[in-house]
């Protein structure tokens, strides 16, 4: 797992991202997981394997960033689980859940939160639509909700 710290503050992944994302996974990545732009950016399915570019905010001290620059006031808490496979060989499953949080301090008085179901059905929009691979996007994340809150489930290559 790759763990970048890329990208323009408060802008969607850029070519140079993409450029090296691609050269990683070619490398041998099997997941990367960026940050550094403060809202979360792109997802994308390339070569069987899965390239979050920016998870964006966790807390950050700020207040009306987002609205200045026209960036949605998202940000993603990632979870990667790890089960025993139902294989005889004893492998190991892995799957990667998302959790879309609203990190604009203007709208949550410096207070991250969970998405409710309106702004996870904006989240899964806006991702669905910017990802480089729409249909495997489409095809492999499933969605729902549980204690933490509504999460994309992705499977992670082995």
């Amino acid at each position: 797992m790759v763990f970048p710290h890329w990208g323009s503050n408060y802008r969607w992944a850029n070519a140079g991202q993409t450029s090296i994302a691609h050269d990683m996974i070619d490398a041998g990545a099997d997941l990367i997981l960026g940050h550094g732009a403060h809202m979360l950016q792109e997802v994308e399915f390339y070569r069987g394997r899965w390239i979050v570019y920016s998870l964006g905010n966790f807390m950050f001290n700020t207040r009306g960033r987002y609205g200045r620059n026209g960036a949605p006031p998202f940000s993603l808490l990632a979870s990667l689980i790890h089960t025993e496979s139902d294989d005889d060989i004893g492998d190991v499953d892995r799957t990667l859940r998302l959790y879309p949080t609203v990190t604009d301090n203007l709208q949550t008085g410096f207070q991250s939160r969970a998405v409710n179901e309106q702004e996870f059905r904006r989240v899964e929009r806006l991702l669905t639509a910017r990802s480089p691979s729409q249909d495997e996007f489409r095809s492999r994340v499933a969605t729902a909700r549980d204690e933490l809150g509504w999460y994309l489930e992705m499977e992670v290559a082995r």
